[in-house]
């Protein structure tokens, strides 16, 4: 009898919220929920880049997992008792800090954490919407105003090497 009663009371409060609400509150507790991210987007740092969203998507992912080959005497370089190996081995070396949390193309949506300056388990939201074709909307955000700074430093810089940016002389973006 008490199982019958949990499972009505599961159906009224599914019914009542939606799959929608059970879903995020799902999402939330195993900590991939992205809300607080997209609540944030009124106040993202907004750039817009002459790429489809895919490849800028595709840009941010691959900065973020960009590695480098270097010796086992290039990463003991600089520990003072640091003896050059008979033998150079090769190991790829992270060079950027920021980690992706979560990647959601249907959504277009990447996480990352790591931003330098900010604590390591800080989330940023990198959003992308297309504009046209050939020109993308990247919005930054994040509950942490240093972290988002910091991070749309890094990314827009990163993507502005690959990517022309559109620049449409506004003073701020406006969200509708």
């Amino acid at each position: 009898m008490r199982k019958i009663n949990f499972l009505i009371l599961i159906f009224i409060v599914s019914f009542l919220t939606g799959c929608t609400g059970i879903k995020e509150q799902a999402k939330l507790l195993w900590g991939s929920s992205t809300q607080a991210l997209e609540n944030q987007r009124r106040q993202a740092l907004v750039e817009t880049f002459a790429c489809s969203w895919e490849q800028c998507f595709s840009a941010i992912i691959q900065y973020a997992n960009k590695e480098v080959l270097q010796t086992a005497d290039e990463n003991r370089a600089g520990f003072s008792n640091a003896r050059p190996s008979d033998e150079a081995t090769l190991k790829a070396v992270k060079t950027t800090n920021l980690e992706i949390f979560l990647q959601d193309r249907n959504r277009r949506i990447i996480v990352v954490m790591g931003v330098p300056g900010s604590v390591q388990t800080t989330e940023v939201g990198v959003f992308f919407t297309p504009m046209e074709e050939t020109q993308t909307r990247i919005e930054i955000t994040s509950l942490s105003t240093l972290a988002k700074i910091r991070a749309g430093e890094i990314l827009f810089a990163h993507l502005g090497q690959k990517f022309q940016k559109i620049n449409y002389g506004w003073l701020w973006d406006y969200h509708d």
